[in-house]
């Protein structure tokens, strides 16, 4: 429509573009991925699986991305011998999306992975900075996570709210739920999910 200048905007524009519908593509997958999991015509793999080899990968994964970012990751490793009855592969994916998420939407800052086990379940605590407008229109989103109702689009983060949903859905079908413990506010600007 000639609203470039030159054929170089024109070319950064299409890249954009072009990148944006790639993620959009690789969420789409994820959600088709998902929706067989809960439908069931692709059952998860639930098997004894070592967290503490999950949680390497997950840092393995995301540690150069942090420090990129002038960010810490720090991961708390339970006893190496603790097994969860999950499927290793969407543990991991649902990790990597609970730590990733909060790293493209702070400029810097901590991300702490913790767990610990209590009366015969395990939690998988996750704080971090996250900026308080990425909940601005999630009000009752604590709510909605803990009567299992779907999380809707949040603000500023177009894939943020997608991969709560996603997060959300798989962890129950491992017999699992997610928590928002709390929200940042203007004092305390940390957010922690379990």
């Amino acid at each position: 429509s000639d609203l470039c200048e030159d054929p170089a905007e024109e070319r950064e524009t299409v890249a954009q573009a072009y990148a944006a519908a790639q993620k959009l593509l690789g969420l789409l997958d994820r959600l088709i991925a998902v929706s067989k999991a809960v439908y069931g015509t692709e059952p998860l793999k639930l098997k004894p699986t070592s967290l503490e080899d999950s949680l390497m990968e997950v840092e393995s994964l995301l540690m150069l991305q942090a420090q990129n970012r002038r960010q810490q990751l720090i991961v708390n490793y339970p006893d190496a011998d603790l097994q969860v009855m999950a499927d290793p592969i969407w543990l991991r994916q649902v990790l990597v999306s609970l730590v990733d998420t909060p790293m493209r939407l702070m400029q810097e800052g901590q991300i702490i992975v913790t767990s610990q086990v209590t009366a015969g379940m395990v939690y998988i605590q996750i704080t971090d900075e996250r900026p308080a407008s990425f909940w601005n229109e999630a009000i009752d989103l604590p709510q909605q996570l803990s009567q299992q109702q779907p999380v809707y689009a949040l603000s500023d983060a177009p894939s943020g709210g997608l991969s709560l949903i996603v997060s959300q859905m798989i962890l129950e079908q491992m017999g699992g739920k997610l928590e928002l413990l709390s929200i940042p506010s203007a004092t305390d600007p940390t957010t922690q999910i379990r």
